[in-house]
């Protein structure tokens, strides 16, 4: 639009300068000059209009980008403050948290130190851990006697007909060697050529070899006291509460390979009760139970859950931190109370809560560790490999 009246105006004044004034008359002179002065007010006025508006809208577009400026600056310092407050309230909230896990820590130190037992003896944690071992191996052993007593009870006429079967070789055997019996030390076994048919005539080969009694005699008069009403269950012979077997005594090193393996036949059914006999989580539990009774553990497996706990809630999601701070509760626990806190939270009633909150935490190591026996030994668990891999199981991430 300002171009147009600037070419107007150039327009006027090239016809003003081209316009021959001598022709016109004086008296019409004046009102071309006020025509001409009236066109170029006008022109400057629409000028200044024209100005007036450009002047406007740089204005408006320069306050319309100093308000977005002063908008982006103050996002940004908003931003920075907020950035700058969830750094300090971060700070803040570790600081807290240090703070109360590493009290935790000295609590946690000044508790393990005044374990006892109310018997006024000194407490020892190793003491304690072989005591359980020994009373899992113990009642597995009396399971393993109980379940060969019953098949005992249950199948002895059969077992009888195969002492019968082995009495007869042994008997040949001792005639073939001139009266020699080589199942036991003395040489003063009876001969006796005629084969025995009953458990009547075992009773009686019994009753003449009680010096040197043959393989089958041993065993019978076993079996037979564990038929009769006097046997005691109760109150077994020591050696059965050791092994669990219940002819432990009949280990021999026969060298005639057809009584060898006609014995072993007989004992292959005790070792394979021996074996399939496992302890139930309920036999430990009371076993557990029992040797932690005298134990004053006070506060400790308390403190212990306590730290987990926060570990857990603190770094839910972190499991650099939560690797960093169990292993710091690690190195302050000895690997022996480190067994007792997963007997603790295995088998007692009150570990529930402490079982729940080491979960996934690795209190004991990662699956490698655990195999490598790097921070606690699977010898310390009675039944080692069963121990570890259920430590692995509930206790690792997956």
């Amino acid at each position: 639009m300002i171009f147009v009246y600037l070419y107007l105006g150039g327009f006027i004044a090239k016809s003003v300068l081209k316009f021959n004034w001598l022709s016109i008359p004086w008296t019409q002179i004046a009102p071309i000059f006020s025509a001409i002065s009236a066109l170029a007010a006008c022109a400057s006025v629409i000028v200044s209009i024209h100005m007036a508006n450009k002047n406007r809208k740089f204005s408006e577009e320069n306050n319309k980008n100093n308000l977005e400026a002063a908008k982006r600056n103050s996002e940004i310092s908003l931003e920075v403050a907020k950035r700058n407050n969830d750094i300090n309230v971060a700070a803040a909230r570790q600081n807290n948290f240090d703070n109360l896990f590493f009290k935790l820590i000295d609590l946690l130190d000044t508790r393990i130190n005044s374990i006892s037992r109310i018997d006024g003896e000194k407490f020892d944690a190793s003491v304690l851990v072989s005591q359980i071992k020994d009373g899992i191996r113990e009642q597995e052993n009396k399971k393993a006697y109980s379940n060969q007593l019953d098949y005992i009870r249950a199948n002895y006429t059969v077992l009888v007909d195969k002492l019968i079967s082995l009495e007869n070789l042994e008997l040949s055997r001792t005639e073939q060697n001139g009266g020699k019996n080589y199942a036991m030390p003395s040489t003063q076994g009876a001969i006796n050529s005629v084969q025995i048919k009953n458990e009547t005539e075992l009773e009686e080969c019994l009753k003449k070899s009680k010096i040197s009694p043959t393989w089958a005699e041993v065993i019978y008069a076993g079996i037979k006291y564990v038929k009769s009403g006097d046997f005691n269950y109760e109150d077994p012979i020591a050696p059965i509460s050791k092994t669990g077997m219940i002819f432990s005594s009949v280990v021999h090193d026969e060298e005639d390979l057809t009584i060898k393996n006609e014995l072993d036949s007989f004992l292959d059914v005790f070792n394979r009760i021996m074996s399939e006999t496992k302890i139930t989580s309920d036999d430990i539990k009371n076993i557990v139970q029992n040797s932690f009774g005298p134990v004053q553990f006070g506060s400790f497996f308390s403190i212990v859950n306590r730290i987990a706990k926060i570990i857990k809630e603190e770094y839910e999601n972190n499991i650099e931190e939560q690797n960093k701070y169990i292993g710091i509760l690690r190195t302050q626990i000895p690997s022996l109370l480190l067994v007792c806190i997963y007997l603790n939270a295995e088998y007692m009633s009150e570990g529930e809560k402490l079982q729940e909150n080491l979960k996934n935490l690795e209190l004991w190591g990662d699956k490698e560790e655990l195999k490598n026996n790097i921070h606690i030994n699977a010898t310390m668990f009675y039944s080692a490999g069963d121990e570890i891999e259920n430590i692995i199981k509930k206790y690792t991430r997956k």
